[in-house]
């Protein structure tokens, strides 16, 4: 491999840590603003799956400002973050790492559970879900599931020499997070959307009955 191309990869690797974060926090914004317009007009205030998709994009906003802006910073004056000079904001970084993005597919999961009970039969005790008046609860619900699934963060991370803010047992680390955040939300969903699917093509057979 000559040098030549090794400095344009090099370049290349450069320019996408330094712009990269600030391009992707000004598009996300942008999707936001553009989600909070849609979900905040007057037809669709009262519907409980737009709400839960809105908070979800609120929480999307609260992550790339929280998580990308401050790589941005750092890359670009070399600034060191106080979050890794003690141990307690260590752990509070992580927490938030972990909360945010958990807590955004969260909401997501349960506009699709809406969307289920919605298609569900109108005798069912599953169209509560759907009342206006429950969507506190299911928020809230959210809020307190993603910290319960979070907490581990603050007992696995450490500082060390005020630099690092690392686990003490990445390997723990790792599976429950695979676990937590890359296996049980998407199953969940994609077994929400399967049993959607049932419910439309049984009201389709009643109808064409």
């Amino acid at each position: 491999m000559s040098k030549s191309f090794v400095d344009v990869l090099s370049s290349i690797t450069s320019a996408l840590r330094l712009y990269l974060p600030l391009v992707l926090a000004i598009v996300g914004f942008i999707g936001f603003l553009g989600n909070l317009i849609t979900y905040t007009r007057r037809a669709l205030r009262s519907n409980t799956c737009c709400i839960y998709s809105l908070a979800g994009s609120i929480v999307d906003v609260l992550n790339l400002l929280f998580n990308l802006f401050p790589s941005y910073f750092v890359v670009l004056y070399n600034i060191q973050l106080p979050w890794t000079q003690t141990t307690p904001l260590c752990k509070l970084n992580v927490f938030l790492i972990v909360f945010l993005p958990h807590l955004s597919a969260n909401y997501l999961l349960f506009a699709i559970i809406d969307r289920y009970a919605a298609t569900s039969s109108l005798d069912s005790r599953l169209q509560q879900i759907v009342q206006l008046k429950r969507t506190p609860i299911f928020i809230g619900l959210a809020v307190i599931i993603s910290s319960v699934c979070s907490m581990y963060s603050l007992f696995v991370f450490e500082t060390f020499f005020g630099v690092w803010c690392v686990s003490t047992d990445p390997l723990a680390t790792s599976i429950l997070y695979i676990i937590l955040i890359g296996l049980t939300q998407p199953i969940l969903m994609l077994l929400f959307v399967l049993l959607i699917y049932r419910n439309i093509h049984r009201s389709r057979r009643r109808v064409v009955s």
